[in-house]
C-alpha cells in the first residue's frame, strides 16, 4: 500500500511541476530545452528544479564556497551573486523559503522571482530584490525602480497593491506599494 501511495505521489508531483511549467513557460528537462549533466550536480539540481516548476533556488557550492541564485532559463542556468548578507544567511542555515519569495509585483499575470538582498533590524526584517523573466533575452531582469520588497508581501490584484509588515523599533509597520502601471509608490502606516 505504501508503495503504491508513493507512486500516486510522485505521479502528481510530476504532473504538477509539468503544469507549472506550461503556465510560466519555465523550461523543463523532458522539453529537451535543459540538457542533463551527470558530471554537474549543482546543473542536475537546477534542472530537476525546472522539471518540477522551480524557476530559481539558492545555491551553496562548497568546493568553491561560492554562494549564488540560480535561475532556470531555456539556455539552462542563469547565475546571480548574492550580496554578502544574503550570502552569510544562507551559510548560516537560511533556506530557500525566506530566500527566494515568488509574487507577482508587476501585476502582469505571471509569478516574479525576489531574492534575499538584505536584512534589517537584527535579523527581523528581510528584504528581497525582485526579478521578471524577460522573453526577449531570455534572462531574469530586474523589475526597475521596485527596489527592495519586505519580506512576506501580500498582493491585492484588483487594486494593484502590495502590502508588507516590518519591525520598525519597538512596533511594527506596513509598507504600502502600489503600482500605476509605471511608477512604484510607497508609502508607510504604523
Amino acid at each position: 500500500m505504501n508503495k503504491v501511495f508513493a507512486l500516486s505521489t510522485l505521479l502528481c508531483l510530476v504532473a504538477v511541476g509539468v503544469v507549472c511549467s506550461y503556465v510560466f513557460g519555465i523550461p523543463r528537462v523532458a522539453d529537451g530545452v535543459v540538457e542533463p549533466d551527470e558530471t554537474a550536480q549543482i546543473r542536475y539540481e537546477a534542472q530537476a528544479l525546472a522539471a518540477a516548476g522551480e524557476p530559481a533556488r539558492t545555491v551553496f557550492d562548497e568546493e568553491t564556497e561560492e554562494t549564488y541564485v540560480s535561475f532556470v532559463v531555456p539556455a539552462g542556468e542563469q547565475r546571480m551573486e548574492l550580496t554578502e548578507e544574503a550570502a552569510s544567511f544562507k551559510r548560516g542555515g537560511g533556506d530557500d523559503s525566506e530566500m527566494i519569495m515568488f509574487a507577482d509585483v508587476n501585476f502582469d499575470g505571471v509569478l516574479d522571482v525576489g531574492v534575499l538582498t538584505s536584512i534589517g533590524y537584527m535579523g527581523v526584517n528581510l528584504f528581497h530584490t525582485y526579478y521578471t523573466f524577460n522573453n526577449m533575452t531570455k534572462q531574469y531582469e530586474e523589475v526597475p525602480d521596485l527596489g527592495e520588497v519586505p519580506y512576506g508581501v501580500e498582493i491585492d490584484a484588483a487594486t494593484r497593491t502590495m502590502v508588507a509588515r516590518m519591525k520598525d523599533g519597538p512596533t511594527w509597520v506596513e509598507e504600502i506599494i502600489t503600482y500605476d502601471g509605471t511608477t512604484y509608490t510607497r508609502t508607510r502606516s504604523k
